[in-house]
Parts: C-alpha cells; structure tokens; sequence
C-alpha cells in the first residue's frame, strides 16, 4: 500500500498541470490513502488484545496527527515559494523512507525478557 501510495504522490507531480489528469490522480490518492486505514485498524487491534480500545484510539490519534503534519509540511513547501508542484515529492518522501526502513535486513526486533 505504501510503495502505490508513493507511486500516485509522485504521478501528481507530473498530473498537476492538468485538470482531468490531475482529478484521476487525487481520486486514486484518496482510494489509496483512505483504503488502508481499516486494514491498520484491524491489524493494530488484533496485535493488542489487550487494550483495543486504546490501540484503536492511539491508532487515529496518529493518522490525525500525521494529516496535520502534512498540511503543515505542504504549506511549509508553498510559502517557501516552491509552488503546488513540489509539493507531492515532498510528500512522497515519508513513504519512500518508511518502505526503506521496512526493508533493511538490520532490523533488531524486541526480545521477551
């Protein structure tokens, strides 16, 4: 999910210009971006048993969090007069790094004590 969500945030950049082909574009980033939120919810509260009230609440908290995060980010990238267009690479760079962190062959889990 992470790897399409990256693939439509960097189309935009080249779609931006274009009134359909931009459309299309924000209709998959919507689809892409809303669609993985229950499949996290469902994971998240099937690994914490325990509390999934808070897990489920934890869970949205971050996904609020990281919107508000974004819009500033993006705005951030606009005043700067970097233009609408620079902002979607930005944006796909949270992604790339996660899909890169995800991937390294170095990753040291907790162990039970």
């Amino acid at each position: 999910m992470f790897i399409a969500f990256t693939i439509i945030l960097a189309a935009f950049t080249g779609t931006a210009d274009h009134l359909l082909e931009a459309e299309i574009t924000l209709a998959l980033w919507a689809v892409c971006s809303f669609a993985s939120i229950p499949a996290m919810q469902i994971n998240l509260v099937n690994l914490g048993k325990a509390l999934p009230n808070l897990i489920s609440t934890l869970n949205i908290s971050a996904f609020n969090a990281s919107n508000a995060l974004g819009s500033w980010v993006g705005g951030v990238v606009i005043s700067h007069g970097l233009g609408l267009t620079a902002v979607p690479p930005t944006a796909a760079l949270p992604p790339v790094l996660f899909v890169k962190f995800l991937t390294k062959k170095d990753l040291h889990y907790a162990q039970p004590v």
